[in-house]
């Protein structure tokens, strides 16, 4: 398998997202924000790859998960305590 994928042609450019996490739905929460910035933004796909939507949270966050209504991270506020923070959010109803 090493030698398939090392024989692979390097991309010029690479996806711009900094991490990957699934919901209990199997959405696709795409991280498209760097942990430098002070916020954390999700761009969120469906099984297919279509874009369902995205989410902006006020904080950078090292996220633990993403539940059916919220996503449950790590921050450390700027007199260096550290706190386990939860946001919660309403999906959008389905399509009929």
């Amino acid at each position: 398998m090493s030698e398939l994928l090392l024989a692979q042609p390097i991309p010029e450019q690479t996806a711009a997202y900094h991490g990957l996490h699934l919901d209990p739905t199997g959405a696709l929460w795409v991280r498209t924000s760097p942990s430098i910035e002070p916020y954390t933004r999700f761009s969120i796909h469906d099984r297919s790859g279509r874009e369902l939507g995205t989410l902006e949270l006020p904080r950078s966050l090292t996220v633990f998960e993403i539940g059916h209504d919220y996503v449950l991270g790590f921050y450390v506020a700027d007199d260096g305590e550290p706190h386990l923070t939860m946001y919660a959010f309403t999906r959008p109803a389905a399509a009929p």
